[in-house]
């Protein structure tokens, strides 16, 4: 059985809901979880690829705005001494 298809403004809403869930001490999948359930579609009706879709695009905002520190963490590492 395939999961329904999401509309974009409820895929919007619960990848906004991640990635404000994802940084707070709390199960940001979790969240998503229960999004689905009050928005009356059945659990994980977004599929897998929509929650690794979702945790890919927190983890490109943490690279994005921790790039300089981690451009000088990786010169550290390839060149010691010179960081």
């Amino acid at each position: 059985m395939s999961a329904p298809d999401l509309s974009l403004g409820l895929a919007a809403l619960l990848g906004a809901l991640q990635g404000v869930a994802e940084f707070l001490p709390i199960s940001s999948s979790g969240h998503l979880a229960l999004a689905e359930r009050v928005a009356g579609l059945q659990a994980g009706a977004g599929g897998h690829s929509f929650n690794i879709v979702v945790h890919a695009g927190t983890l490109l905002a943490v690279l994005i705005h921790y790039r300089d520190d981690l451009l000088t963490i990786a010169r550290g590492v390839l060149r010691p001494g010179h960081a």
